[in-house]
C-alpha cells in the first residue's frame, strides 16, 4: 500500500528545517517557491548559493539521502549494527567539502562495531 513515506524525510529537511538535500531536484525549488509565498517572503535559496552548490557538485547530483547504519538490539540483549557503504557520489561530495578524513574515520569507526567478520 501506498503511505507517502518516501518524500517525507526530504519534505521535512525542505520545509521544515529549509535544508533541502543536496541533489533533490523536487524539493530544492519548490521549498523556495513556497517560502516566498508565506507571510515572511523570504527567499532561502538566493542565485550566489545555486551557483555555489552547482560551482561544487556539478549541475544535478545524485540526491544525497542515505541510511548509513542501523541498530538492532536482539532478544538476547545484543546490539547488532549494520552499516551500509556510503554512495560514490555522496562521497564525493564529502571529499569535496573536506570532509575526507570525517568519512574515513566513521568508516573505520563503523567496522569496530560490526562485528562481521565475512
Amino acid at each position: 500500500p501506498y503511505s507517502g513515506r518516501p518524500h517525507q524525510t526530504r519534505a521535512h529537511c525542505a520545509f521544515g528545517l529549509r535544508a533541502p538535500l543536496v541533489g533533490d531536484p523536487t524539493y530544492y525549488s519548490l521549498s523556495n517557491r513556497l517560502n516566498m509565498e508565506t507571510a515572511y517572503r523570504v527567499r532561502y535559496h538566493s542565485e550566489d548559493a545555486k551557483r555555489e552548490r552547482k560551482d561544487l557538485f556539478g549541475a544535478q547530483p545524485a540526491l544525497h539521502l542515505h541510511s548509513r547504519q542501523l541498530r538492532i538490539k536482539t532478544f538476547a540483549g545484543k546490539d547488532v549494527y549494520i552499516t551500509a557503504p556510503m554512495p560514490e557520489p555522496m562521497a564525493a561530495s564529502f571529499a569535496t567539502l573536506g570532509w575526507a578524513e570525517y568519512l574515513r574515520r566513521e568508516e573505520q569507526r563503523a567496522q569496530e562495531l560490526s562485528g562481521w567478520d565475512p
